[in-house]
């Protein structure tokens, strides 16, 4: 029997080996709890409640103080601003000096010290220089910052309104970084790195946190009216897996069928990587599993172009609908707690000495997506009955041994 029930074992690993990899690539989230398929993700769409309108106005207000360039009064009366309104969440400002610029994170936490750590990151800072501007007149003059600094600072604080009602048991931060948007500006002598506020708060960590950390989502430019989502690298791979699934659920996928019945709209692009270096990347690189939500197409078809890092970045060009889906993206990770109990976690290793903005495009045709993922499900089909059958022979055998 002892020999028996080894076979046995020995049978069940080797599917799990050899189906796992497939099956985690064709509609299934292996958590710590179970699977996440399609139809379950579904059974949670009406829970959600993300405004879109709110999350607008909020972008509205952090324009209104003016540019949020890092020690500036803008700065420091929005830091006071998301504090006031996130209420129930315990807030800390971790302040850091870097060439002589005191870059201040805010961080809220919510179930301090209960199970696993999701943590939610955008930067509220903006570039205190035009420079993308091709008049010189206007190069100088900081970025207004409505999508890229206030898009994702809103909607961390719908989020962050709507968290507390989740009855979630596990902790949740929300993390405000500063100094991620002021890369190649001479202070102090010093060219200052991209995503400096993150690479403090990552340096601050113990090696428990980061151990207990089971995602890190950064939300950047996301209010495009135009908006355009792709997968964006480096990042960690089942993240990615789970955050796909989830929008095609949304539908926010074109030629996927959504949790209604219907095609999506096309915000999301699964065919598409493109390389760019924000926050995501210093917690990757001390092996926290992280991912980039960001559209870098702002205002064109090209990358980091169109209104970018100009003047044009206006709350004109934010939409309460494209807040709205990538509010309700993550809210979805949350409620379906595909972020806290995610498992089979791909960590990326990270060249951080090479600081780039834009590391590569790659782009895949549907066609070889659809045939992919017609081997995926032959292979499947056939590793189902190729474990079955198996399986069946051990008992067989076993039980002509006992007769």
């Amino acid at each position: 029997m002892v020999a028996s029930s080894m076979v046995e074992r020995g049978v069940a690993v080797l599917a799990l080996i050899l189906i796992l990899p497939i099956v985690s690539s064709s509609g299934v989230i292996y958590t710590s709890s179970g699977i996440v398929t399609h139809e379950i993700l579904c059974t949670h769409i009406d829970e959600l409640q993300f405004d879109g309108d709110k999350a607008n106005e909020s972008v509205a207000y952090q324009v209104g103080l003016g540019p949020r360039i890092p020690e500036s009064n803008a700065s420091f009366d929005l830091r006071a601003s998301i504090a006031e309104n996130l209420s129930g969440w315990e807030i800390q400002n971790q302040s850091h000096i870097l060439a002589g610029l005191e870059i201040v994170n805010l961080e809220a936490t919510l179930n301090a010290g209960a199970g696993n750590t999701v943590v939610l990151m955008a930067h509220y800072d903006t570039r205190q220089v035009s420079d993308e501007e091709t008049d010189e007149n206007l190069s100088l003059i900081p970025v207004p910052g409505a999508n890229d600094g206030a898009s994702g600072v809103a909607v961390l604080l719908e989020l962050g309104r709507l968290i507390p009602s989740m009855n979630l048991s596990h902790e949740v931060r929300l993390v405000f970084t500063d100094v991620e948007d002021q890369g190649n500006i001479i202070t102090g002598g010093v060219s200052l790195p991209w995503a400096s506020g993150s690479q403090m708060w990552t340096e601050n960590l113990t090696d428990e946190e980061v151990e207990n950390i089971s995602s890190l989502i950064v939300v950047d430019m996301i209010g495009d009216s135009n908006l355009t989502l792709t997968r964006t690298t480096p990042g960690n791979e089942t993240l990615w897996q789970a955050v796909d699934l989830m929008a095609i659920s949304l539908g926010m996928v074109a030629d996927q069928t959504d949790c209604n019945g219907n095609n999506g709209t096309g915000q999301m692009d699964l065919n598409t990587s493109i390389g760019i270096w924000d926050d995501h990347v210093p917690p990757l690189a001390r092996g926290i599993p992280a991912i980039d939500i960001i559209d870098v197409k702002y205002g064109s078809d090209e990358v980091l172009s169109g209104h970018w890092h100009t003047q044009n970045d206006t709350i004109d060009k934010v939409s309460s609908q494209s807040l709205e889906s990538v509010g309700r993206l993550v809210e979805l990770g949350l409620r379906s707690l595909v972020f806290s109990e995610i498992s089979e976690s791909i960590v990326e290793e990270i060249d951080t000495e090479e600081e780039v903005v834009i590391v590569k495009v790659i782009e895949t045709e549907t066609e070889e997506s659809d045939l992919q993922s017609t081997i995926i499900g032959t292979l499947i089909i056939l590793m189902l009955f190729a474990t079955i059958a198996t399986a069946a022979f051990v008992v067989f055998a076993e039980n002509e041994g006992e007769l």
